[in-house]
């Protein structure tokens, strides 16, 4: 029924946690739990190998031959779910409800108009202590709908660790599928916008999971920690808007996207001039600038045809 997604590297200190955090899952219908090894070099492969010996029905293990990298280890993971529906965890965080599963399930199986479902996530740290306002990057929310208006506002539902969906490679196309797996955006902002096009997301107030956010080492925390990360989010809305048109053959306002970052990165370098607001401002105004000269270009042709 389910097949929850899980894929770690060089967190020996928080995988066990976040496996025991699935296999204590009550539940009335069959899961399997694959985890994308992604050639750590700690103990984290001898782990989840333990974890697959005792629980052999429920634990599969995928040990990536060299480093891959977040993207494609998540990729090939999410690639090999077989579930109806696929629940996302982080080998460095954990589900702290036992029920959370078969509720979120029954939901699903209840609502056939709702392809998936999320939920509130505390944010803790290396420690499991509450992390201060600053650097919780996904606030509690009420309930609500998540739908194709929030997906082409380009927002986000939540945190991946909160979502269970519906399979999407059983709804998507072949090409569509092909799409998916190919575009280069991060995978949680990849697949709330994917869901949100397909169909609406039921989000719950609940608290049923644990986000941990880790400022050293190799996690996406660390990676990104005090980092101006404005030129990343200027080429992610442009992947985006090239994403939705292909695979769901619809315009979002790009351009606007695109023009509100270009304002705010300048308006950041010149209220902060450090030199990597410096650097990351110009990337931005280049990047920005090659936009609009394409633009005008793709009219020029549009014209000349007609």
């Amino acid at each position: 029924m389910v097949s929850v997604r899980m894929v770690t590297y060089n967190q020996e200190k928080y995988i066990a946690a976040a496996i025991e955090s699935v296999l204590m899952q009550k539940v009335d219908f069959v899961y399997e739990l694959l985890i994308g090894e992604d050639a750590s070099t700690d103990g984290t492969p001898a782990i989840v190998d333990l974890y697959q010996k005792k629980y052999p029905n429920i634990i599969k293990v995928f040990h990536r031959k060299k480093n891959l990298g977040r993207k494609t280890n998540c990729r090939l993971t999410m690639q090999a779910c077989r579930g109806k529906y696929v629940a996302v965890l982080e080998g460095d965080d954990y589900w702290s409800y036992d029920l959370k599963l078969q509720k979120q399930v029954d939901y699903l199986e209840r609502h056939n108009d709702i392809i998936a479902t999320a939920h509130n996530v505390y944010c803790i740290d290396k420690n499991g202590q509450p992390l201060e306002e600053k650097y919780i990057d996904y606030p509690m929310r009420k309930r609500y709908v998540y739908n194709r208006h929030h997906a082409m506002s380009l927002e986000e539902i939540g945190h991946s660790a909160s979502f269970v969906y519906k399979n999407i490679k059983y709804i998507l196309n072949k090409e569509q599928w092909k799409a998916f797996l190919c575009c280069e955006l991060n995978g949680d902002f990849k697949l709330s916008i994917t869901l949100g096009m397909l169909g609406q997301v039921a989000f719950f107030e609940d608290v049923w999971c644990c986000r941990r956010r880790v400022f050293e080492g190799d996690g996406w925390s660390a990676e990104t920690y005090q980092k101006n990360l404005c030129y990343s989010l200027f080429n992610a809305y442009l992947e985006a808007g090239r994403y939705i048109k292909a695979v769901f053959s619809v315009d979002i306002n790009t351009p606007y996207f695109l023009y509100c970052m270009f304002l705010h990165t300048n308006e950041l370098a010149l209220k902060f001039p450090t030199k990597e607001n410096i650097v990351v401002a110009q990337k931005v105004n280049i990047a920005y600038a090659k936009f609009l000269f394409n633009r005008i270009i793709d009219k020029g042709r549009y014209h000349l045809k007609k």
